[in-house]
């Protein structure tokens, strides 16, 4: 994310574990109430496009890259990299920058770490936006993984299947998560890159999507995503739709 004429400032703040977060404040800094906006992936930065869910003459948006993404560093570390720290990096950004409450908004892997974060510290949200709802349950994780979709995507899901050792079919996706995870740097990003064009088809709603070329690929935001994705989203089983009666903000 760059700045630009609306940019509040650019920080970065420590938030413990090796871990230290880029932070951009936009739009109106006299705003009543702020909105800290939450990237998706897990793995995936802010983007500039982002700001366009705002106006920046009458809003206060929060931007910051999670753990292991964007301009954060380290980049890439899974190390101390769960729900758990990434809720309570919200809280240690929304402290340094004296606020008090704040509106959640984010979509996908978003809107699952703004209603961890609500279901947690509910005092400090204001309301919340989302949309492209996720709560992390399994079911949700697989019906991508396991092909719920290909009634839709079939193409895209054989061309996943092509990427995929004919002994590994009847599970792929756990067989490229531990590639992906692996040391060996080289199948690593031959399946995230698989991986990516699986999950970009099917979450864009585009089955000619295609991740670029495999010598740009940058595989990063993908194994932090098998990272959450292995570890059920570091949260317990259905926590947050167990939990969601809890939830009393707008």
């Amino acid at each position: 994310m760059t700045p630009d004429e609306h940019t509040i400032q650019e920080t970065y703040i420590e938030v413990g574990d090796g871990h230290r977060l880029y932070v951009q404040d936009w739009g109106n800094k006299d705003a009543a109430i702020p909105v800290l906006s939450l990237h998706g992936g897990p793995g995936t930065p802010c983007s500039d496009s982002h700001k366009d869910y705002f106006d920046a003459s009458r809003q206060r948006a929060i931007f910051f890259d999670q753990r292991g993404t964007g301009l954060s560093t380290p980049y890439g570390s899974l190390e101390n990299n769960t729900t758990q720290h990434l809720v309570e990096d919200i809280t240690k950004i929304l402290d340094s920058l004296k606020i008090d409450k704040v509106v959640l908004m984010g979509g996908s892997w978003g809107s699952c770490l703004a209603l961890a974060f609500a279901i947690t510290h509910p005092e400090r949200v204001e309301a919340l936006v989302l949309y492209g709802v996720l709560t992390g349950r399994q079911e949700e994780m697989d019906w991508l993984n396991q092909a719920g979709f290909r009634t839709f995507y079939p193409e895209v899901w054989q061309a996943y299947l092509d990427k995929t050792p004919s002994e590994h079919h009847t599970n792929p996706t756990a067989y490229h998560f531990e590639q992906i995870l692996s040391s060996d740097e080289t199948a690593s990003k031959t399946s995230a890159y698989a991986y990516n064009a699986l999950d970009g088809a099917v979450m864009k709603l585009d089955d000619r999507f295609k991740p670029g070329p495999f010598e740009d690929f940058d595989p990063v935001p993908t194994r932090i995503q098998a990272h959450y994705f292995t570890n059920s989203h570091f949260l317990p089983a259905d926590h947050i739709m167990d939990n969601a009666h809890t939830l009393t903000m707008p």
